[in-house]
């Protein structure tokens, strides 16, 4: 009995060291290329919810969302990089900066980062899926859940352990490659 459960662990560790590998080797894929996808935040405030939806292209520390909706703001862009930039018709409007304060728009290059230079502290592993949670500077913590091929399908922004803001993820692309829809 002794034995079977000896072999059982080494078997698991055997298997988490391959995961948290696997995980590695995909933020190296993140941070070498372009990473394209769409994504829904849904943002708890005040016990009203807030949710908008749009485009994400990011390389490197630029960056932009173009919102899709709430249908009165579509096609407004938000780029990020040097300086943060709000765009729509022509019209540009450069932001400044407020801190580290995060906001539900910040979120998105917030998660672009972490997917290319996250600290992660642990994950959880059920079926094919990945839940990684990563540590912050402020000391929220982004939790972010992989598919079977390692793209992200959801992340959730948790500060003082209370959720604040949750993504869903879809049309994951690195560089040029399809990885979900």
């Amino acid at each position: 009995m002794e034995l079977a459960l000896l072999i059982l662990s080494l078997l698991l560790s055997g298997c988490s060291s391959r995961t948290e590998e696997r995980l590695l080797e995909r933020r190296q894929e993140f941070a070498s290329a372009p990473l394209c996808f769409t994504a829904r935040v849904s943002v708890l405030s005040e016990g009203a919810v807030w949710e908008f939806a749009g485009e994400v292209s990011a390389a490197g520390e630029e960056g932009e969302l173009t919102l899709l909706a709430p249908e009165e703001l579509r096609e407004v862009r938000v780029s990020w990089g040097e300086s943060s930039r709000l765009s729509y018709d022509g019209a540009v409007l450069v932001l400044p900066s407020l801190g580290t304060e995060q906001s539900p728009v910040s979120a998105l290059p917030l998660l672009c980062r972490v997917l290319q230079r996250g600290y992660l502290l642990r994950y959880v592993q059920s079926g094919g899926c990945i839940t990684a949670f990563y540590g912050l500077e402020d000391g929220a913590e982004l939790s972010i859940g992989y598919d079977e091929a390692l793209c992200p399908c959801f992340a959730e922004l948790f500060v003082n352990g209370e959720r604040e803001l949750w993504m869903e993820i879809s049309d994951f692309t690195v560089g040029t490659e399809q990885r979900n829809g």
